[in-house]
């Protein structure tokens, strides 16, 4: 083997390394942990430890019994839709009647202008970079580190929506997990 394939096969090597890293990173959403650490026993320990501490292991019924049964707990989606929905009954105007306006008609049109192409781009770089990737899998930094690629799409549809109120599919899908106290 020549020195032009060690020092290709190494660059190969080191790309893995770094694909698996941001991989393990991602997985394990710890924030003091940076790029530059290498896997260690103890990082694949506390990615494989917070995984088990995540899994729900029981859920408290409508009745206010606790339920660890699989299938009971996934035939309960209807339970916290109905907890989590509007209540029809509740009428905001009779909230919002005892507020006196604070903001001004010049405050107004303020706010009411559309956002600009550098307001857009510090929205994205206040995310944290590896925080809470999209279901698409690609986490702030995606968008980030390719800004100057993805700019003119990302600052049109920001525009789009919030001038007309249409959102390009998937943007706003989420993932619910529920956290046990």
């Amino acid at each position: 083997m020549d020195i032009s394939e060690t020092r290709e096969t190494i660059c190969k090597m080191n790309e893995l390394l770094y694909k698996e890293e941001i991989m393990w990173l991602q997985r394990s959403r710890i924030s003091w942990l940076k790029e530059g650490d290498r896997n260690t026993k103890f990082f694949h320990q506390r990615a494989a430890w917070r995984t088990r501490k995540n899994k729900i292991r029981q859920l408290k019924q409508a009745d206010g019994s606790w339920t660890s049964d699989t299938s009971c707990m996934t035939g309960m989606v209807n339970y916290f839709a109905d907890l989590y929905m509007k209540d029809p009954a509740v009428d905001p105007q009779q909230v919002t009647q005892l507020m006196t306006p604070c903001i001004t008609e010049e405050m107004n049109v303020d706010l009411c202008k559309p956002f600009t192409e550098e307001e857009i781009s510090n929205a994205l770089f206040q995310i944290g970079p590896l925080k809470a990737p999209g279901l698409d899998g690609l986490p702030a930094r995606f968008f980030q580190r390719n800004w100057g690629l993805l700019k003119e799409d990302i600052v049109h549809a920001v525009q789009v929506f919030f001038n007309e109120g249409k959102m390009p599919d998937g943007v706003n899908d989420t993932a619910i997990v529920l956290i046990p106290k």
